[in-house]
Parts: structure tokens; C-alpha cells; sequence
């Protein structure tokens, strides 16, 4: 994530959470009572919330990003709990293991959405590390 310079401000968090939908919002709610219950601050703890997927299948981890696809990426990422708004799209190629620095993507004419798209759907560096490291054993270079 991000450097966190301070806490955010708990109206800034509201700002942000009533742009979400009543359906975003029951999953907010479902994904915080849950953990709640497991002893987890949301508004202390990174959890890295999917508040788009259906009710039933809305997940969240501490700490810890699911994959990111280039649907979940083009439409803002995942919710952080205690930012109180969704990814960055700073964070979101850091998560792919990017370095958005050495990007230029406003030179190139590129809209926001669709860089976020792109890097829903490039795969990170740690897995194609682990692809090339399987073949070369296979083939018994390593």
C-alpha cells in the first residue's frame, strides 16, 4: 500500500463509502462484521475486501490481495478497510509487482481504466519466476 502519513480521517472514510452501492455496502458490512468476530479492527487492519463479488462469495483477507483481474482492476480494485477506499492504481501495480514510476502512461494517451485494465491482466513477476524456474528444472538446465 501506499505510505500511510496518518490515519484517515473517519469522515473522508464516510466521503468515500457513500459512493459505493446499498449492494457494496451489505458486502462492506457483511466483510466487517465477520472480522469483527475474528478480532480484526477494519479500521486498524488492512483488509483487502472483493466488495463487487456476489454476497455469497465476497471474500477478504488480512493483509493480503487475491488476485487481481482485469474486470476487478478496470472497476477500482479492491476495497482497503482501513483506508476506507479502493486501491490505488499505484498499489494495484505494486500487487502485480509493477513499477508504476518508470510508467508513462499519460505521455503514451493512455485513460486511467484502461492502464488499470492492463494490469488486472498482466500476470506478476513472482508467477512467471516460478513458471520459468518449473521448465528449466523439467528440462534439466536447473
Amino acid at each position: 500500500m501506499e505510505p500511510r502519513q496518518a490515519p484517515e480521517p473517519m469522515t473522508r472514510i464516510y466521503e468515500q463509502a457513500t459512493k459505493l452501492s446499498t449492494q457494496q455496502m451489505e458486502r462492506l458490512t457483511q466483510i466487517y462484521t465477520q472480522a469483527t468476530a475474528k478480532g480484526l479492527d477494519p479500521m486498524v487492519e488492512p483488509l483487502i475486501c472483493d466488495i463487487d463479488a456476489p454476497l455469497k462469495t465476497a471474500q477478504w483477507h488480512n493483509n493480503v490481495s487475491q488476485c487481481l483481474t482485469a474486470t476487478r482492476a478496470s472497476n477500482g480494485g479492491f476495497w482497503i478497510s482501513c483506508r476506507g477506499r479502493r486501491m490505488s492504481t499505484l498499489e494495484m501495480c505494486r500487487v502485480q509487482g509493477g513499477q508504476y514510476n518508470e510508467l508513462r502512461v499519460e505521455e503514451a494517451g493512455i485513460s486511467e481504466r484502461a492502464f488499470r485494465h492492463m494490469i488486472g491482466n498482466s500476470m506478476s513477476g513472482s508467477v512467471i519466476q516460478g513458471v520459468l524456474h518449473s521448465v528449466l528444472q523439467v528440462m534439466g538446465v536447473m
